[in-house]
């Protein structure tokens, strides 16, 4: 790879696109109860041709007695969800569904558009929603998580953040454009503008962390940068949050969440628009933010 790369420069970890991972993520409140949980934990039989990994979430709780000879520590393992996986020949994820006491993940580390991908993701949140019906539990946020990599291709006396990002980018320190290969700069925001659906309301937080570091890539020590971003709607009030008035879908357009996780996938374009070089957002076929 490095023979194919420029001197001094930084290229995406894939040909078209520099995606390592998205995370969909929806949080509930309260905790699911015991019924619930093990109603979830059952959608294994409903995904074993895709998802054919399981692999039990437990949590370990720990009592303590007075005894005659000293406090006796009781330990009591409880099952709280579930991962259901499934793995490239190489040993890596590729795809799993995560479920915890109160939250729903879908992790894709196999992109391809963002069509195909939240389409996916999609049908796996509906087998978990239909597993959950006439549960009291109510959505609290519905989150998207991008994470970006790019490799830099050059010394440490020639680095340069600036072939990545925008030197007049508001999104990171000024002192990373200072920098060597090792910085990191993490901040968070929340989006005024931005503007939920009908049917849902709520604001957006914003989390961002850059990260410049060492990794092992094919054996070799390389230089690269990762971009986590995290878009989350945190929903006002239980009345926003009925997860039926959230997956219903009409005739005429799409549900809520299809057009949340929209706003959510553009609002993570607007934002590396904002940070990445112009010649960065081309080789990764950013596109124009609606």
């Amino acid at each position: 790879m490095a023979n194919t790369l420029m001197k001094n420069s930084f290229s995406p970890i894939n040909k078209a696109h520099a995606i390592l991972e998205v995370v969909f993520f929806i949080q509930f409140a309260p905790d699911f109860p015991v019924q619930a949980i093990r109603k979830l934990m059952e959608v294994e039989h409903e995904l074993k041709e895709e998802l054919p990994k399981v692999s039990p979430i437990n949590r370990i709780e720990t009592t303590l007695e007075r005894g005659e000879d000293g406090p006796k520590g009781q330990f009591i393992e409880r099952p709280v969800g579930i991962e259901l996986q499934r793995i490239r020949p190489d040993g890596s994820v590729e795809w799993m569904l995560r479920t915890t006491e109160n939250i729903i993940a879908v992790h894709c580390l196999d992109y391809s558009t963002w069509g195909d991908v939240w389409g996916r993701a999609r049908e796996y949140f509906h087998k978990t929603f239909g597993r959950i019906e006439g549960e009291s539990n109510f959505v609290i946020s519905i989150g998207l998580k991008y994470i970006d990599r790019f490799l830099y291709e050059g010394t440490k006396e020639e680095y340069d953040s600036s072939l990545l990002f925008k030197k007049d980018t508001d999104l990171i320190s000024k002192k990373s454009f200072l920098a060597t290969p090792l910085w990191h700069c993490h901040s968070g925001w929340f989006d005024e503008s931005f503007d939920a659906v009908d049917a849902v309301k709520g604001d957006l937080l914003n989390q961002l962390n850059v990260d410049s570091s060492y990794a092992n890539v094919s054996g070799q020590k390389r230089y690269i940068t990762t971009i986590e971003h995290n878009a989350i709607i945190r929903i006002e009030g239980q009345d926003n949050g009925h997860l039926r008035s959230i997956t219903e879908k009409t005739d005429a357009k799409d549900s809520c969440l299809d057009q949340l996780m929209d706003k959510l996938h553009n609002t993570n374009k607007k934002v590396l628009s904002n940070l990445l070089s112009e010649q960065m957002a081309i080789k990764i076929n950013l596109g124009t933010p609606k």
